[in-house]
């Protein structure tokens, strides 16, 4: 028995449920514009004319018919996403690589430079404070429940990076904002790029299912508003969710720290600390 999370539950319910206002609105417009053509045409008793005394405008019957074409499009779509999700309610697809016919940021490795809220709100953690800073008008955007990490932060900075001796270093090999940006995060021997990545309730083209992580029998999504999966043609399959290496690599003049063994812990590879930099994961 799989249980599914709150945010899983709330990124679902709202996948479904988007367009329902639009169906309604435009069921409401066709109605009302089908009424009043019927008004006109009663009052020109039932005549059409194109006549410059008649009331009866060719173009309000244009606008009706072409409000209810809309409607019908929406309202196909709405039930049939419905009726599919309803067939997959509570199933959940492990995805075991990248090819495949859905692509979404989860099921794409973790990088670096990530900050939790949780981790925001540490004593002494001015990252948040940065990042509103930089972004005055709409305050910071959590990307996949993240933001970036300051470097001049004393919590959660290059130099608090750097401080952490080899064993606290390990202990938190898993956090993202070790680590640059293009570093990808260290995985566990047994471990696959995507282990743990998987899309609920999965139905197709018709429903592409919500991306939700995979602990035990427990099942969430990273946010309530993370978006259903996106599609791909036959010919983008096997190609977007390849990961390439980077094409820069750290700077020469940042300097070399340290190289931390992460095997102690379970995770492959090995730790690059840089003077002036966040740490580089290398196999």
């Amino acid at each position: 028995m799989v249980h599914v999370g709150s945010k899983a539950l709330a990124a679902e319910h709202r996948a479904l449920t988007r367009g329902r206002g639009v169906m309604t609105a435009l069921t409401v417009v066709s109605l009302l514009l089908w009424a009043a053509f019927t008004m006109q045409l009663a009052n020109g008793g039932g005549r059409i004319t194109l006549a410059q005394e008649t009331i009866f405008a060719p173009s309000t019957a244009t606008a009706a018919a072409i409000a209810t074409m809309l409607t019908v499009l929406w309202t196909v779509q709405y039930w049939s996403r419905s009726w599919a999700h309803r067939r997959l309610s509570g199933t959940v697809w492990q995805i075991p690589g990248s090819d495949g016919p859905v692509w979404t940021a989860n099921l794409v490795r973790s990088y670096g430079e990530g900050l939790t809220r949780r981790d925001s709100e540490t004593l002494g953690c001015i990252c948040l404070e940065e990042a509103e800073r930089h972004d005055m008008d709409e305050g910071p955007e959590w990307t996949a429940g993240t933001i970036s990490a300051d470097d001049y932060c004393p919590v959660h900075g290059i130099d608090a990076v750097n401080a952490l001796d080899h064993g606290a270093f390990r202990d938190l090999a898993r956090a993202n904002w070790l680590w640059d940006a293009s570093s990808a995060l260290p995985q566990r021997e047994a471990d696959t790029p995507y282990s743990g990545a998987a899309l609920l309730a999965f139905a197709g083209h018709a429903f592409r299912g919500i991306p939700v992580f995979m602990e035990a029998n427990n099942v969430d999504a990273v946010s309530r508003f993370v978006e259903p999966a996106v599609e791909l043609t036959r010919e983008e399959r096997g190609g977007p969710l390849q990961w390439i290496e980077p094409e820069f690599l750290p700077p020469a003049e940042h300097g070399v720290l340290d190289v931390i063994d992460l095997a102690p812990v379970g995770l492959a590879g090995s730790a690059i600390r840089y003077r002036h930099g966040r740490a580089w994961h290398r196999l």
